[in-house]
This record gives structure tokens, sequence and C-alpha cells, in this order.
């Protein structure tokens, strides 16, 4: 029984890393490099069966992604930014596979929290500030102990997800962080504005918000 009293992780978190590696060449021989070379914690958990929906304690997916950079990375943490927009492509498959209508950067940006929370419950929540074209802010809030590695994987996924939406992404990045003494997780946006989206709730149901949403 894994403790999940603080902040937590959706199984599809880890199962989203385990995908991305396999499809690599040499996938498959990979990932068991990756595995062997996970801490304890991460180890632990790994080696089960990991279910979608089930709750895993944030610190082992820090240990996922801290050895996904030790072994597909070089050591700065980039290649998570990779893996971040490789989530986004399979959350936008998942949502609109066969459809033309897309979300407008702004619907992503005003809906951020059911994203989030769709994979990291009680792990703080992902609220816009502002949404501009020119300048859109996120932040992440009441979660100190998120990694810089987790923060570069966000960073990806935001910027693939605008891009996704059918902007024309000038920069996202993070301009705050806790692990520099910030009080929050800053992601600061710009593009060239969009065509008008399609409100994912009303087409979609708000249930389906509810589950995870990465397919494997």
């Amino acid at each position: 029984m894994y403790d999940s009293s603080g902040s937590v992780v959706k199984g599809i978190g880890f199962l989203g890393v385990f995908k991305f590696i396999k499809m690599q060449p040499k996938g498959e021989e990979l990932l068991e490099i990756f595995k062997k070379q996970l801490p304890e914690e991460a180890a632990r958990i790994c080696s089960r069966r990991l279910i979608t929906v089930r709750e895993y304690p944030y610190s082992a997916f820090v240990e996922v992604l801290r050895t996904f950079d030790k072994v597909l990375g070089i050591g700065n943490l980039s290649v998570l930014r990779d893996l971040g927009e490789y989530s986004a492509d399979m959350d936008f498959e998942f949502l609109f596979a066969g459809s033309s209508a897309k979300p407008s950067p702004e619907d992503l940006f005003r809906d951020c929290n059911i994203y989030w929370s769709s994979y990291y419950p009680r792990s703080g929540y992902m609220k816009a500030e502002e949404i501009k074209p020119e300048r859109s802010i996120v932040r992440i809030y009441d979660f100190p102990e998120m990694d810089p590695a987790h923060c570069r994987l966000i960073e990806g996924w935001m910027a693939k997800a605008m891009i996704n939406s059918g902007a024309a992404l000038k920069r996202c990045v993070e301009t705050k962080c806790t692990s520099k003494g910030d009080p929050y997780h800053e992601f600061t946006g710009a593009w060239a504005h969009a065509e008008s989206g399609v409100d994912m709730r009303k087409r979609f149901g708000a249930d389906k918000f509810a589950k995870p949403l990465m397919t494997l």
C-alpha cells in the first residue's frame, strides 16, 4: 500500500514516461536500463502493474523524471520538455480525434486546472492570472515541492498544447519557481491569436475531464 496522504500523481503520469521511452530506438532495451536505475521508492512502485487512475506518491514521480533525464537526457532537464510536448500530443489526440474543432489558447488557459487536476489531484492548483495573446500567465499555487524536472515537463506541455490549439507560439517559459525562492510557479506565454475555439466542457461533457487525459 502506498502513502498517498501528501501530493500525488495519477498512474497515467508514470505510464506516459514508459510509453515515451518505448517509442525510442531500441525502446524495450532502453526501458529495462531505465528501470534498473530507478531509486528505491520509484523502483518498488514501477515493479508492479500501474493503474492509470490510482494515486501514487509525488516523490516517486520525481524520481522517475530525474532518472528519465539521467538516461535519455544530458543532465540539464531539457529532455523533460520533450516529454511534456509528447504528453500534450497524446491528450489532444484523445480529446479531439476525428474532430476539426479545437480549443483556442484562451480556452486552454481558462480550463488549465481541469488538465492539471486530472494528473495531479491534491497537488496544488493551477490558475490563469492573465489571458492575452501578447502575455498570458499561469501559476501553480500551494505546491512548493514541485520539482524543477516537473516544471520543464509542464513547460513543454503548455507550449505544445498552445501549438496544437492553432496558436503561432512565440514564447512559453517558466518565469517563477519555488525552487528559486518564489512563492509559486509561474509560466508566461505569448502567441499570435488563434481562431475561435470550442468549449471543451460543453462539447465532450464535464465528466470526461474527471478522467486522466492521456491514453496509453
